[in-house]
């Protein structure tokens, strides 16, 4: 499949917070313990339709090496900031860098202003904590006694998606971008991005997947769990004047249940979570559902989210 016309701009969009770490597994110098079996990751028999299979349980391995918890400590840590990758044994701050590097080189070298218009980009990749009381059990008992956990052999986390493609303009960029392992909170990234602008570097974020985040991509309260206001308002839009409205994991424009008029409302459209299985709340996870709790928040004289609807 090629489309008849060609691409205007493009960004490649790499989870950030583990940038560059498969690739310095697949180094066969690379004497960290554990990765021996990706030395060989690239070779060209290796990158067959053959090897698919082998290839996605070696990437199961490596996922479930992001978080190795030894210790009563780092499992705390991990409860405590709801961050499955705190404290990540795979993380390398040498490689992490030189990575976010390549990805600057290669935007840059693509790039043909008239023609074609290649951005510095990365993925934010934030999920959301908040869990039942069940879930809370669970959690506890991971965290004590090491039984209980989820795949990876942390503390089992509610995984609603709350991610973010971060876009640079222009040609100053950071040396390295902000993801997780700085903060989950996607206001923390805000913080960031404003700081970033006060000092000449432009960026945006562009919410993506909404429709995986179980209601709290576009819910009325903030992250600590108080009604949004015009400041809130005015501080997410000066970072995320633009969503996503669809792409290959479901459409985030609206749903069934949110539209029950509109005969199009169940196009593509994904009922779980993005990674697991578990239902995601239509509630706040979609653009349309927004747009009416703007114009709500209007009415009560709050200013109400204007975000420009984008496809991916």
């Amino acid at each position: 499949m090629q489309l008849r016309e060609p691409l205007d701009f493009y960004a490649v969009t790499d989870h950030g917070f583990l940038l560059g770490s498969v690739e310095g597994w697949a180094d066969p110098n690379n004497g960290r313990p554990g990765t021996e079996p990706f030395h060989n990751l690239n070779a060209p028999e290796n990158l067959t339709q053959e090897s698919v299979a082998a290839r996605s349980q070696l990437f199961q391995t490596y996922v479930r090496n992001i978080a190795a918890y030894s210790n009563i400590w780092t499992r705390t840590v991990a409860y405590l900031t709801g961050d499955t990758a705190r404290g990540s044994t795979i993380y390398d701050v040498d490689i992490h860098r030189t990575a976010w590097k390549d990805v600057i080189k290669s935007a840059q070298r693509h790039n043909d202003p008239g023609n074609f218009t290649t951005f510095v980009a990365y993925e934010f990749t934030a999920s959301t904590t908040r869990s039942s009381n069940t879930q809370d059990a669970s959690r506890v008992k991971c965290l004590l006694t090491g039984n209980g956990c989820g795949f990876d052999g942390t503390p089992p986390f509610e995984n609603a998606n709350l991610h973010r493609n971060v876009i640079y303009k222009g040609n100053k960029f950071t040396v390295e971008p902000f993801t997780r392992l700085k903060s989950v909170n996607p206001e923390d990234l805000w913080s960031w991005m404003d700081d970033l602008r006060s000092r000449g570097v432009d960026t945006i974020a562009i919410p993506h997947n909404s429709n995986g985040s179980n209601g709290q991509m576009f819910e009325m309260e903030n992250w600590e769990g108080l009604p949004i206001s015009t400041k809130y308002a005015e501080f997410r839009m000066r970072n995320e004047p633009i969503v996503e409205m669809t792409q290959v994991k479901g459409t985030s424009e609206t749903h069934p249940i949110l539209s029950p008029n509109d005969e199009w409302a169940d196009f593509e459209i994904m009922w779980q979570r993005v990674g697991n299985s578990s239902y995601s709340r239509p509630f706040g996870s979609y653009v349309r559902q927004a747009y009416l709790d703007g114009l709500g928040m209007e009415e009560e004289e709050r200013k109400p989210l204007q975000i420009w609807n984008g496809r991916s």
